[in-house]
């Protein structure tokens, strides 16, 4: 039977000024293991200037953001979307339209039926890529 050891790091994430405290539990083989490992990627007695940060990593927005109202359409229709696929823009747009909703003599035309789609767009993509 091989010992427990417990193992405690200190990890300073950023924007923080103090390091938050991460404790492992774990036998001894997969301690030494560890340890191994991470003295490989990290020199812990050497202080690093420079950090990357995990933004630079991931894909900036582009284009000009959207308002919440857009948003809760653009959601709506992706899900509706989702959901009934064989139904048409228009329809899903006389369905989540906004100015329908505002004002009862509205008639939602392919105008509306394409600020739907392109609202939608984005989280169409989110879905299908998971």
């Amino acid at each position: 039977m091989t010992a427990v050891k417990k193992m405690e790091f200190e990890i300073l994430l950023e924007g923080k000024a103090t390091p938050s405290k991460v404790v492992i539990e774990c036998d001894s083989d997969l301690a030494a293991s560890l340890v191994d490992c991470i003295s490989e990627k990290f020199h812990v007695t050497e202080q690093h200037e420079f950090l990357p940060s995990l933004a630079g990593f991931a894909e900036p927005l582009r284009g000009r953001p959207m308002d919440a109202e857009v948003q809760n359409v653009g959601f709506a229709a992706a899900k509706l979307h989702e959901k009934h696929s064989r139904i048409s823009w228009l329809q899903i747009a006389m369905r989540v339209c906004p100015l329908k909703q505002n004002d009862a003599r509205h008639r939602c035309t392919k105008k509306c039926a394409d600020r739907t789609r392109q609202a939608a767009k984005s989280y169409l993509k989110a879905q299908q890529s998971r």
